[in-house]
């Protein structure tokens, strides 16, 4: 301890001398534009003292400056993250709103090229019983809706109304077995039944009715009109596969729903049966 503080005396004297040189110096210069010879000889003794402790400040001085200017850079950087999170936010709600928009205008541009009545609908969840095969909408009895009504939207066929309650209904997809609708191809006018076939691909059966179809894939599907529930000329999708019967006749052929049915989100319900066909 005493050495150490002998060594912290003789250097507090050792700074307080040059102190003292440097005030003498600075006070007997004045104007003037040479140095004694003193003067010179106490400058060239000190000038490496007194630039070692500068450079000792310069250097302390920068690092906490480069202390305080990395805290000020963090703190941009969370600003900057904060305001790319948002902006992510604000991008995905208004690519949203920009699809319900480009589905309601679809839906809406639907209704008018029905002469019957319609009524828009909104799918609020599926039926835990039948995950695949159906969905509830917020629509009932209180706005007419009855067991049998086609449900449709501006891709394709979605289905037809099988319960209700007074302010909901449950739809039977076209993806389900249960399901039959008359079809026709579009480019043979070959008729035939399109039933689900309950994989949950979206994927449907179609099984012509004539004796020698011409089906082949690539053909467009659409509803008949017959079998008095859904409205002719309504798409259903496109022919993927077709298996040959004997004679090269087409025994069934395969029919990829243009609905993609885990994503219907709204709905028209064809309150007028046959009068709701299309114009």
């Amino acid at each position: 301890m005493r050495r150490i503080s002998g060594t912290v005396r003789a250097f507090m004297a050792i700074f307080a001398v040059i102190i003292v040189l440097s005030v003498a110096i600075a006070a007997t210069t004045g104007n003037r534009t040479n140095l004694t010879l003193p003067e010179k000889l106490i400058r060239g003794i000190f000038s490496p003292v007194g630039h070692f402790f500068w450079n000792i400040g310069r250097e302390v001085s920068d690092f906490f400056g480069g202390l305080f200017h990395l805290s000020s850079i963090v703190e941009e950087n969370r600003g900057l993250k904060e305001e790319v999170e948002a902006l992510r936010s604000d991008v995905a709600r208004l690519s949203g709103l920009e699809s319900e928009n480009r589905r309601l205008s679809d839906l809406l541009a639907l209704k008018k090229s029905f002469k019957g009545r319609t009524l828009a609908a909104n799918v609020v969840y599926r039926d835990s019983g039948n995950w695949l095969g159906t969905v509830v909408i917020d629509r009932g009895t209180e706005d007419g809706v009855k067991p049998g009504m086609a449900v449709i939207n501006s891709l394709g066929i979605v289905g037809r109304i099988v319960t209700t309650t007074g302010s909901t209904a449950s739809v039977l997809l076209a993806n389900d077995p249960r399901n039959a609708m008359g079809a026709v191809t579009v480019r043979s006018r070959d008729f035939a039944i399109v039933e689900g076939v309950g994989d949950g691909t979206g994927v449907l059966r179609l099984k012509p009715l004539g004796a020698d179809p011409d089906i082949v894939p690539g053909d467009l599907v659409v509803t008949s009109g017959l079998g008095g529930i859904y409205p002719a000329d309504h798409i259903i999708g496109e022919v993927v596969d077709v298996d040959e019967g004997a004679y090269g006749m087409a025994k069934v052929a395969y029919v990829r729903s243009s609905v993609d049915f885990s994503r219907i989100e709204e709905v028209l319900v064809l309150l007028d049966g046959q009068r709701g066909a299309a114009k």
